[in-house]
């Protein structure tokens, strides 16, 4: 935590309570140039449910990644294409076969103020939380 120097430096992080390990297929955007909450998406195995509402998703990797919660029930097509419904809307616009993840999907956050270390430490289920808050970015 020291090393993100406050709410200067970003790091990727993913809720441990809700994993989705079991959601394993990695799906991949089709086509370019969509923006706000909806994408189209292919590679996901058809005929089921795949992900429930309320479910989490990635978009992208590394320091683009974005977190996104899902609206609707992901339910693919016999071909694996599927539209994704999210929020928040797409910070920045995903180009063409960037990677969808399911499974561990993980965000970039910063710390929300400069406020760290042991002395500023809360126990909360087992995990200790460091200041006040994190922001989305």
């Amino acid at each position: 935590m020291a090393k993100l120097r406050g709410s200067v430096d970003a790091f990727l992080l993913h809720d441990a309570r809700f994993e989705q390990t079991n959601l394993d297929t990695v799906a991949y955007v089709s086509g370019s140039n969509q923006d706000g909450n909806t994408l189209a998406v292919t590679n996901l195995p058809s005929g089921q449910i795949y992900a429930r509402a309320g479910s989490k998703i990635q978009i992208g990797s590394g320091g683009s990644a974005e977190l996104k919660i899902l609206t609707e029930n992901v339910v693919p097509h016999r071909t694996g294409a599927t539209m994704l419904r999210f929020e928040s809307p797409l910070r920045r616009i995903p180009a063409h076969n960037t990677p969808i993840y399911f499974s561990k999907p993980t965000g970039v956050f910063r710390l929300a103020n400069n406020k760290q270390g042991l002395a500023d430490a809360q126990y909360k289920n087992e995990v200790v939380v460091l200041g006040s808050s994190l922001i989305l970015v």
